[in-house]
């Protein structure tokens, strides 16, 4: 079965709606730092909490609040489960065990307070879509202890039951619409020794495979649902590829003084060779914000195609737009969150950042 990052497997597809829940569950690519005991998503905040910025995987705005405030022309209401060093099931590989893995966020965050008499939002069938993107601790964590026959079974037996039995649970409580998000080819992360690479690489086909067929076998059997899959390593591995085409300067290493988050998305701190917006790496494991926002446009696209959620400002002249493309697409300039630039300067101890809702202005003080 072919997968594009674009489009993949389809069942009925609903009516189109302007307003929609989104349910996310993840990792630190996904990780917003929602807590589902504060604010709930709003129409002034499409989060609830907290704002739009934060220190977490991506230097701050990762693909999902670019997809919330810049790619759509639709109402989305994300209600985030993702947190950061999550695996599938913390009872077959974990990073840390206090770390709620999948099977943990539906069981302890999902189904306490978005199902039964502890419900804290209302939603429906119809008007929610659930996005699921795991893989890449269970990999880290895995890759050196089993062979790679080994991780065949892991993978496609052990991790399976657990994920596609989470996935059955959100089912069951009246889910209808799901996206799978892939791998991304964490083979060709900085730090990584040339050896590995081709075991590490093994490794993300053989999850990545569990993904897609698990996909199919779920779709053929839950007829009322729409299932699509969408391809983050072919994504990646052309932005990779072509990486100068998308802006990129340094797609094999990073800076030191950015790894753990940066003010701004075009901060130059004098001690890096270039502005974080040229990396395509934040650190050893996570990608900078600019990849989040590729991503973002990939998946708008992927809501409007399958969903019926209006894209807007995905800019059809990237490559692996134009290759998905359809007429019906509402283009435009691609609209750009409103950083205040920050000129060459060192990292300081305390950072303070205040913001408005969907991060129209940051201001930082020293």
């Amino acid at each position: 079965m072919k997968v594009s990052p674009l489009l993949s497997i389809v069942a009925a597809l609903p009516a189109v709606l302007a307003d929609k829940n989104i349910f996310i569950f993840g990792d630190s690519y996904s990780d917003t730092g929602f807590n589902v005991n504060y604010t709930l998503p709003n129409i002034n905040n499409a989060f609830g909490n907290p704002n739009i910025h934060g220190t977490f995987g991506s230097n701050g705005i990762n693909w999902l609040k670019y997809l919330a405030t810049s790619y759509n022309s639709s109402i989305y209401y994300v209600y985030d489960f993702a947190r950061g060093g999550a695996t599938v099931d913390n009872a077959i590989v974990t990073l840390h065990d206090y770390i709620p893995s999948f099977v943990e966020q539906v069981e302890s965050m999902f189904l306490p307070y978005m199902t039964g008499t502890g419900q804290v939002a209302s939603w429906s069938a119809q008007d929610t879509i659930v996005g699921v993107w795991f893989g890449i601790n269970d990999i880290l964590n895995s890759y050196l202890v089993y062979s790679e026959a080994q991780l065949e079974v892991v993978y496609n037996q052990e991790i399976a039951k657990s994920y596609w039995s989470a996935i059955e649970t959100i089912y069951k409580a009246g889910a209808r619409d799901f996206f799978f998000m892939l791998v991304p080819p964490i083979n060709l992360r900085p730090n990584l020794r040339t050896s590995t690479r081709p075991t590490v690489k093994s490794a993300v086909q053989e999850f990545n495979s569990m993904v897609t067929a698990g996909a199919a076998e779920f779709s053929a059997g839950h007829s009322d649902a729409t299932t699509t899959v969408i391809d983050i390593n072919s994504l990646f591995v052309d932005l990779i590829s072509n990486y100068q085409s998308y802006g990129f300067d340094n797609v094999t290493g990073y800076c030191e003084a950015y790894i753990y988050g940066v003010p701004f998305g075009n901060t130059y701190y004098s001690t890096c060779p270039a502005a974080i917006s040229s990396y395509f790496w934040l650190n050893s494991v996570h990608v900078t914000t600019e990849v989040h926002r590729y991503v973002a446009q990939a998946v708008a696209l992927l809501l409007e195609q399958e969903f019926g959620l209006e894209a807007s400002n995905v800019n059809a002249s990237l490559d692996f737009i134009k290759q998905n493309v359809v007429a019906d697409v509402t283009v435009s300039s691609t609209l750009e969150i409103d950083f205040t630039t920050l000129a060459a300067t060192e990292p300081t101890a305390v950072t303070s950042k205040l913001s408005k809702p969907f991060g129209k202005v940051w201001v930082v003080q020293e």
